[in-house]
């Protein structure tokens, strides 16, 4: 976030700042991830964009100097308020993944000193990778096709919507500029009328500042600003130092802290089963996910039991007593244990109409 100091991610868990993730980070803060004012950009983006108005012949006054600032500033609010997993989109030299959805995590916390871990749900998690050679690729494909229609859709209208006032309270361009920049900006896009008169031409107006956007947006997403971006962003920091970086539960985590497992998330910590019974248990220090087979590990059966304390009919299940048959399997423990026996042999007794069933006195 702006302003931080560059910390190891162990410090993170020390930070208790760290409250939110990307999208709940803007929500409760009022300001971007990288913590971006509007209307001032790095002096190395900047400095890149004077370059692309000379690349293209595009007269530049330092009276103009102030379309660079407002149009490159709508790309960084673009990407670190409007949208804040834009850079992750495969753009730049990390992605956002979805390893989550597929992968099991134990998380280490360095602030006990017994090593305890735990592991979260699949829905606490956000995972990050560190793309080498990406930020390079990207860059040079999009300084070969220069425009914000260039860009992939949702980004290119993003920052458009930006630069017109939808996002800022109506406020676009010419309400982010002194009067000074207005009346140089008027200056250099006045041309001659059909009639013969001097005409504003708008289309010249907006495109200065779409030139300094997309040129923005390229040192943004480039190599040149990797270092100002690890320093702004945990995330980037985090996953290009170590090659991954979770956010979970609002914390920013490097592989120092963490084990993955090539197991469903919520599966069976022992013998990876996932299956409806896996309950969030805690285990000496450790909190995982654990099937009923694997927690009562040789406990006898009692009663109508059939795996650990509970009777269950998914045979899917390679703990299941009648996993061996396959689909029949289901169809066998029913036979031994299911509600139709219980109707059959006068126990229960269910409306044809479907409402509320009515119990036989059973003896009581």
């Amino acid at each position: 976030m702006a302003g931080v100091t560059v910390k190891s991610p162990g410090e993170y868990f020390q930070d208790d700042s760290k409250e939110d993730s990307l999208w709940e980070w803007i929500n409760s803060s009022g300001q971007g991830v990288m913590g971006f004012e509007f209307g001032s950009i790095p002096d190395e983006c900047f400095n890149f964009c004077l370059t692309q108005y000379a690349r293209f012949g595009v007269p530049m006054s330092p009276e103009l100097h102030e379309v660079i600032t407002v149009g490159g500033s709508a790309s960084f609010y673009f990407a670190d308020v409007i949208d804040p997993y834009a850079l992750f989109e495969g753009v730049s030299d990390v992605n956002m993944t979805q390893d989550w959805a597929y992968v099991a995590y134990k998380i280490f916390d360095p602030r006990f000193p017994d090593k305890r871990s735990y592991e979260p749900r699949g829905e606490q998690v956000e995972t990050f990778v560190f793309m080498p050679g990406q930020a390079e690729e990207k860059f040079n494909f999009h300084m070969a096709r220069p425009g914000l229609d260039a860009l992939p859709e949702h980004h290119g209208f993003g920052i458009r919507d930006v630069l017109s006032g939808d996002y800022r309270g109506d406020e676009g361009i010419f309400e982010s500029v002194s009067n000074a920049g207005e009346a140089a900006i008027i200056e250099a896009c006045t041309v001659v009328g059909p009639d013969g008169a001097p005409i504003v031409d708008q289309r010249r107006v907006e495109s200065y500042f779409e030139l300094a956007a997309w040129a923005a947006y390229l040192w943004l997403i480039g190599p040149e600003s990797r270092d100002w971006r690890m320093y702004r962003h945990e995330v980037m920091q985090t996953a290009i130092n170590y090659g991954e970086c979770l956010i979970v539960d609002h914390e920013f985590i490097s592989p120092k802290y963490y084990s993955k497992f090539d197991r469903p998330p919520q599966s069976c910590y022992l013998c990876g089963v996932q299956s409806w019974c896996v309950e969030h248990t805690q285990i000496m220090n450790h909190t995982g996910f654990i099937c009923e087979a694997c927690s009562n590990f040789d406990m006898p059966k009692s009663g109508v039991t059939n795996c650990g304390t509970k009777f269950c009919t998914f045979s899917p299940c390679p703990n299941h007593p009648y996993h061996h048959l396959g689909e029949k399997g289901a169809f066998a423990a029913t036979r031994e244990k299911g509600y139709l026996l219980d109707v059959a042999r006068g126990k229960v007794v269910q409306s044809a109409l479907g409402s509320t069933p009515s119990f036989k006195q059973l003896g009581i």
